[in-house]
């Protein structure tokens, strides 16, 4: 299995609003080829993004709430969440957003292959110690690769 860090807009566009980006990262999460990771921090970041005003929509026509989703998120068996704490004396990763750094740490610790990011900050950096840093639709072009070499 591929270790993926996915971005908290990655999880709302897969979610709530693209069926495209729904089968390019939670497809592949159903039929066991990836495992994701979230530390506390990521799964409030979560949690808060899909509490917005703006969503209260979407959720009531799909007849569920920002709790159930992320339930159902972190009970699946290949979705991991690490007790890993933000290091607090690390210097920013990425300068023009800071609070996105911990993606990249969580990525670090898992010794994840890939964080899927629709964010041009973090896409900007291309990688992070190794671990490469996609777009969705980079992200199916190497599934797709891994499927034609098995």
């Amino acid at each position: 299995m591929i270790r993926v860090i996915l971005d908290t807009n990655i999880l709302i566009s897969a979610f709530l609003w693209s069926r495209r980006v729904n089968k390019a990262v939670i497809s592949p999460l159903d039929e066991k080829k990836i495992e994701i990771f979230f530390t506390k921090e990521t799964l409030e970041e979560l949690l808060r993004v899909l509490s917005y005003e703006k969503f209260a929509a979407k959720f009531t026509s799909l007849s569920t709430t920002p709790n159930s989703l992320v339930n159902e998120i972190i009970t699946r068996e290949n979705v991991f969440v690490v007790n890993n704490p933000l290091p607090k004396d690390r210097r920013p990763i990425l300068k023009k957003d800071p609070t996105d750094d911990k993606f990249l740490y969580l990525a670090e610790f898992v010794k994840a292959e890939y964080i899927v990011s629709g964010d041009k900050v973090v896409l900007e950096h291309k990688k992070y110690r190794g671990i490469r840093i996609v777009s969705v639709d980079e992200f199916v072009t190497v599934l797709q690769g891994r499927a034609l070499s098995m």
